[in-house]
């Protein structure tokens, strides 16, 4: 019980105590008419103020719980965002160390994430975040972390490394200060995109499990990659078939599942194009995210993968490099979520 509920508590029972006590004198004295209007008397100079501030502090709690849980959070947030900024200044200034880097730029970011300005108490006063923010600060976070951890390990293409790393600082700290989320899907998608796209049929929500079904072929999806990069979010998930005559496949669920395609694992093209019936597709998106795997009951999280996209017309390609070396390219075509069906494994989702 928090000391507020207490105290209200203990207001109450102490005005219950007085009229207990005033009701037994009443019953082993007696009194007359005008001793009962004492009685009365007494009962509200006495009882009736430590009832009133019982009542009104308990009235209080739910609110001043709801204030607690938010400093609390807030705290959290500063107190997390404070340890993240001098461990990637340390980490950055370490690295501004390596000739092969560009030592100016890494000082002055470094220099950035620790101003002073950043543990002042009007700054504090702008962090304003929900639950929903919190969560999309860690990624943040993850694809910072990640980002300099390969500009480290991985200094050949370092300016470019170094403007996916601000761009991905600068974001966090619109979010962090100003609550501005980046936009979830490439505006160029907006701007050409029917102002009223179908629903997406749940494959934002794909999971583990899940069955998928198109035309005549069943599928269940075993494997799911999440990425987050630069405020968006997307899937790639392994489908199986569940009977015979067809093969395993793949289903791409872009940011904010504006784009589906369902694509096939092609021979690796290494550092060139996605190539579709001889035809070279040309790269519309590339980048660096970091990416949760889930295959059963086994996960990875935080995992940075460099990818590109192509695309031209309804044909689709996709090409992953992951840090084990290991290179993917998918190949396939876009189609409309209304070609797929899907049955979520986990009631609450359906």
């Amino acid at each position: 019980m928090s000391g507020g509920r207490a105290l209200g508590t203990g207001l109450l029972v102490g005005a219950g105590g007085i009229v207990l006590l005033l009701l037994a004198w009443l019953l082993v004295g007696g009194v007359g008419g005008g001793g009962i209007v004492l009685l009365l008397l007494l009962m509200l100079i006495l009882a009736g103020p430590l009832a009133g501030a019982g009542w009104y502090i308990l009235s209080r709690q739910p609110e001043e719980q709801r204030a607690e849980v938010a400093f609390l959070r807030k705290q959290r947030i500063l107190d997390s965002d404070r340890v993240f900024r001098a461990q990637t200044a340390a980490a950055l200034r370490d690295l501004a160390a390596d000739p092969a880097l560009p030592e100016r730029q890494l000082r002055s970011l470094a220099d950035e994430l620790q101003d002073a300005t950043h543990g002042s108490a009007a700054w504090q006063d702008l962090v304003q975040l929900d639950d929903s923010g919190s969560e999309t600060l860690r990624r943040y976070d993850d694809l910072v972390r990640q980002r300099v951890r390969r500009l480290r390990d991985d200094p050949r293409n370092a300016q470019q490394g170094l403007r996916e790393l601000r761009q991905a600082v600068d974001q966090r700290e619109d979010l962090l200060v100003r609550g501005r989320v980046a936009p979830g899907v490439d505006p160029s998608l907006l701007l050409t995109s029917d102002p009223a796209p179908a629903l997406s049929g749940g494959l934002e929500q794909i999971g583990v499990g899940d069955a998928v079904s198109r035309e005549a072929v069943n599928y269940v999806v075993e494997n799911v990659a999440s990425y987050f990069a630069e405020g968006q979010r997307w899937k790639l998930a392994r489908l199986v078939p569940t009977g015979p005559g067809a093969t395993v496949a793949w289903l791409y669920v872009g940011p904010q599942a504006m784009e589906i395609a369902l694509l096939d694992e092609l021979p690796s093209a290494g550092d060139g194009p996605v190539t579709m019936s001889g035809h070279a597709l040309p790269e519309v998106a590339s980048g660096t995210a970091v990416a949760d795997v889930t295959g059963g009951a086994r996960t990875a999280e935080g995992v940075l993968v460099a990818y590109r996209r192509y695309r031209e017309g309804r044909s689709f390609g996709l090409v992953e490099h992951w840090p084990d070396q290991t290179s993917r390219t998918y190949g396939g075509s876009l189609i409309d979520s209304s070609d797929l069906d899907v049955w979520p494994a986990s009631a609450q989702r359906a």
